[in-house]
């Protein structure tokens, strides 16, 4: 059975950099935003759950998500997001369950935003935790999703404060302006091994 580091921080932080050196040094990576994405797709039992709690605003004709609009709603109020997790989260821990069971490889990291508060996290042997500064997190979501500062400040606003994945956390990762080494993933990876 895979040992199972979980993988999390704020948006803009710098997860998917660190993800992608897990993967090059042999580990199977399971992409929660991926995953939310697939899970949400037309014709899925979570997309019907979504459409019943937000009305059919949030959806095109083609009954595709809207995802700038639902984001909209649940970025700029708390409980509209507590409830979107509550919808999405059961749907999306079958999957990563289903796709731990399967992997052949000695690691998995379970790469996810709300690792702590969905529950992957007591599924996971540690926890990494990858920070950075509030404005560089700006900076990459604008770049990254083509938002504007106040959208991209609401997204980092919508989440919890550094303390609490620092309090969360088994490793830290500071992925500020010297960026992650991937001697730092390996020295992990040789952890969770041991």
């Amino acid at each position: 059975m895979a040992k199972v580091i979980g993988l999390t921080g704020g948006s803009g932080a710098g997860k998917s950099t660190v993800a992608r050196l897990f993967a090059q040094q042999g580990a199977e990576v399971l992409d929660a935003d991926q995953i939310a994405r697939d899970v949400m797709q037309p014709g899925m039992p979570a997309l019907s759950e979504v459409r019943a709690s937000f009305g059919a605003d949030v959806f095109r004709p083609d009954g595709s998500l809207r995802r700038q609009a639902l984001a909209d709603i649940v970025f700029s109020d708390p409980a509209q997001l507590a409830l979107l997790n509550r919808i999405t989260h059961k749907y999306i821990l079958r999957v990563v369950e289903e796709r731990l069971a399967a992997t052949a490889a000695d690691v998995a990291v379970i790469d996810a935003a709300v690792l702590i508060e969905s529950g992957l996290a007591a599924r996971c042997d540690c926890v990494v935790n990858v920070l950075a500064g509030r404005e560089e997190r700006i900076s990459r979501i604008m770049a990254r999703d083509g938002l504007t500062y106040a959208q991209a400040a609401a997204r980092i606003d919508a989440q919890p404060p550094d303390a609490f994945y620092r309090a969360h956390s088994d490793f830290l990762l500071d992925n500020g302006a010297e960026g992650i080494r991937a001697s730092q993933v390996t020295a992990i990876l040789d952890k969770v091994k041991e």
